[in-house]
């Protein structure tokens, strides 16, 4: 009979999986993240941000031929468990998300889970203080002094978000 009950709720939360429902209680951007979420890389399916240095596995100036096992390299450009970057001289010289919205594993900041659905204006408390980007076409940037930049929509809305990183500048 507990075997029984066990199979049900092993079937009911891989249905709620499939549906992107989840039924744990993950860390927020206000509480920190437990010790076997603070790794990052192709292991954990974890995505840490480290300001001037890496998203998750990508890291700025590493060699394009040492990304993990299931990285995607195209000529200018690649992708790696939802993260983008380019490369210049078989190094990689740029490295964001995408869009926040869409990530599919939990994102990193400071040890703390950031929220995929967080509001831009909460998104730029985590990361800022941030300055409006001027003169750009087709959206908008934030450059934070935590080391990143935010990317939104035109209207700054919010209904994507772009995480990229800023080049250390003693790097």
């Amino acid at each position: 009979m507990a075997l029984r009950y066990l199979a049900l709720a092993v079937i009911t939360d891989l249905s709620l999986l499939a549906f992107g429902i989840s039924t744990s209680h993950a860390a927020t951007a206000d509480q920190p993240a437990k010790e076997s979420t603070k790794r990052s890389g192709a292991t954990s399916k974890l995505i840490e941000i480290i300001p001037g240095k890496s998203i998750g596995a990508v890291a700025l100036g590493t060699p394009v031929a040492s990304l993990p096992k299931g990285a995607t390299v195209a000529e200018l450009d690649g992708k790696y468990m939802g993260i983008s970057f380019t490369h210049t001289g078989g190094k990689i010289d740029d490295v964001w998300i995408d869009d926040l919205r869409k990530m599919r594993y939990p994102v990193l900041w400071a040890g703390r889970v950031v929220p995929h659905h967080a509001s831009l204006e909460r998104l730029k408390q985590l990361f800022g203080p941030c300055q409006t980007v001027p003169g750009l076409k087709g959206g908008m940037a934030f450059k934070c002094e935590s080391g990143i930049t935010l990317g939104c929509d035109f209207n700054g809305t919010g209904q994507f978000i772009q995480i990229r990183l800023l080049p250390d500048p003693g790097h």
